[in-house]
């Protein structure tokens, strides 16, 4: 009986163990934040790169079509009108589709919450 009561007692010594990782990873928020921080830099870093990178294909592409051509910069002044609206859309796509999977990770958590 003894083996019984000990197997019993560091049962109950890891269920208790449990809850208090639990707890502890619940309330963990310095790492979450610095996670955070670095994910927004990331995700800056990829709006200023697609930015640019439409701006210097539509570069290129007048460059070439005003060489080819033999014309004044107007394909240039124009691709590069049309790079920047590729840039700003991609943007705005990316953000849109940012938004939609942090609204969906926000309401699978309200969930779980509601759950708990």
């Amino acid at each position: 009986m003894s083996n019984k009561e000990g197997i019993s007692s560091k049962l109950s010594d890891l269920e208790d163990l449990d809850k208090r990782l639990r707890d502890a990873r619940g309330n963990d928020k310095g790492a979450h934040d610095q996670t955070g921080r670095g994910t927004a830099m990331g995700i800056a870093m990829r709006f200023a790169s697609e930015l640019v990178a439409g701006m210097l294909v539509g570069l290129a592409i007048g460059w070439s079509l005003d060489t080819w051509l033999d014309t004044a910069p107007i394909f240039i002044l124009v691709f590069f009108i049309l790079g920047m609206a590729a840039g700003i859309l991609n943007v705005v796509r990316t953000s849109q589709r940012l938004n939609a999977e942090q609204a969906e990770a926000n309401k699978a958590a309200s969930e779980k919450q509601t759950d708990d």
